[in-house]
């Protein structure tokens, strides 16, 4: 199934993976989003199977979108949890993202709904596109 498929049939699914630094345990959890696509048959497909070169670039843009809002959908849900206190989320942020106009506005207004401080997002970007979009990364 392809990205804009999914998207439009709501088919994506977000999950957080844990990750806690070995030695500097008293650091805050950093819950590594993931975003799958539940295919017909409800089989989970990671997004190296349907993010590739020839992914529709729009699509990319908005499935960074949706990552984010679903996140921030999931930890507003959970946060009288004490174990959504302190938690770091990381996200991975597309090349074409980076390109749309209103991309950066969008993510600033996101931060400022306030539903986890925004010095815990961390946005990950590749070091080929940092390189090519300096200036937007910065």
């Amino acid at each position: 199934m392809r990205l804009r498929e999914a998207l439009r049939d709501n088919r994506l699914k977000l999950f957080a993976q844990p990750m806690r630094p070995v030695r500097d345990t008293e650091r805050p959890v950093r819950l590594e989003l993931l975003p799958r696509i539940l295919d017909e048959r409800g089989t989970l497909i990671a997004p190296v199977e349907f993010l590739s070169t020839g992914s529709d670039r729009d699509a990319l843009t908005e499935l960074d979108r949706w990552v984010m809002s679903a996140a921030l959908t999931a930890i507003a849900a959970r946060s009288s949890s004490p174990a959504s206190r302190g938690i770091e989320v990381s996200l991975n942020i597309s090349p074409r993202s980076l390109e749309v106009a209103d991309f950066h506005d969008w993510i600033a207004e996101q931060l400022r709904r306030g539903v986890l401080p925004a010095d815990r997002w961390l946005f990950e970007i590749a070091e080929t596109t940092a390189a090519s979009h300096g200036r937007d990364v910065a």
